[in-house]
This record gives structure tokens, sequence and C-alpha cells, in this order.
């Protein structure tokens, strides 16, 4: 089954976090050893803001909602060439004015996942 794309542009205030996965030893003279613990190590977790009209805010809520926490997607974040997977913690719908609303959720990216 192939992934679905999320078609959204986060607002400003949206940030994001490149983590590394690192396993390390400690030996008892002091000296520490790390090592990335496998082939993607390295990878992007954003807390992201949409904001928006109501339309646009509904689909961006369905969308995460049909996910379930649990399905990968793609998405385009900011600065990079091509769509990366991802995956959707909880988030959080606010009203912020009449016809003005925004999501507060997580994206974690994932490596390996159909």
């Amino acid at each position: 089954m192939a992934l679905l794309t999320l078609n959204a542009t986060p607002s400003w205030g949206s940030s994001r976090e490149v983590k590394h996965r690192v396993r390390s030893a400690e030996y008892g003279d002091g000296y520490e050893q790390k090592l990335r613990d496998g082939i993607n190590s390295t990878y992007q977790v954003w807390e992201l803001v949409f904001q928006g009209v109501t339309e646009k805010v509904d689909a961006i809520d369905k969308f995460l909602i049909d996910r379930g926490g649990q399905e990968a997607f793609l998405w385009l974040p900011p600065g990079e060439p091509a769509p990366l997977t991802f995956r959707a913690g909880d988030h959080k719908r606010v009203f912020n004015a009449f016809n003005d609303e925004s999501i507060n959720v997580t994206f974690t990216q994932k490596f390996g996942v159909e």
C-alpha cells in the first residue's frame, strides 16, 4: 500500500529538532565510547503548528485522525528537496477566533515503512 501525502505548510513558530540515536559504553577509567545505533540513527522531529481557515484545518485534522497515530505518511518539510516519511503523535486543535483555527502536532521521521 502506497503512503499517503499530507500537503500542508506549517505556520511560523514551528520547529525542527535533529536527533541522534547513539549507544554508549562507559569504562572504569573514565573512557567513554559512543557508536551510532543503526544505519538511520539521525532523524528529524518537528513541533508543528498548522493555522488557517476552518476548511484547511478540517482537512489536516481528518488526515491525522485517519492515520490514528500509527500509520506513516509522506510530508515535505520546509527546506527539504523531497517528501520524507513521518508518523504523527497526538494532536491538539485550537479554535483561535471565528474561521481561524490551528493544530499543534509532533511529526517524527520514520524509515523503512510502507
